[in-house]
């Protein structure tokens, strides 16, 4: 939930938890890739492994934000999903926070 001091890392991981997002699947083949991306591309804390769902979805976010490259076919296409939710994601926390 959305509150009213939150850092980067906070608001990441509340995304992560998007009902909208939640049919990201962490497939085994995007591991290795996964674990290189966290130490390489990812400036801030990720909370859950790249094993995990909720970890996978940080680290393609991050790097999402910080313009990042991807190999594994299947990262790319959960990555640009994910990037295409994130506005509405955000604008959708927006609006509970203000009603």
């Amino acid at each position: 939930m959305l509150r009213r001091h939150m850092n980067e890392t906070e608001v990441i991981d509340m995304v992560a938890h998007s009902s909208e997002i939640e049919n990201i699947v962490v497939r085994d083949e995007e591991q290795n890739e996964l674990e290189t991306l966290v130490r390489s591309s990812c400036p801030l804390e990720v909370k859950g492994a790249p094993s995990k769902k909720r970890g996978k979805i940080s680290i393609l976010i991050q790097l999402c934000r910080s313009r990042g490259s991807i190999d594994t076919f299947s990262l790319v296409s959960d990555a640009a999903y994910i990037c295409a939710s994130l506005a509405r994601i955000m604008l959708s926390h927006f609006i509970k926070f203000i009603d």
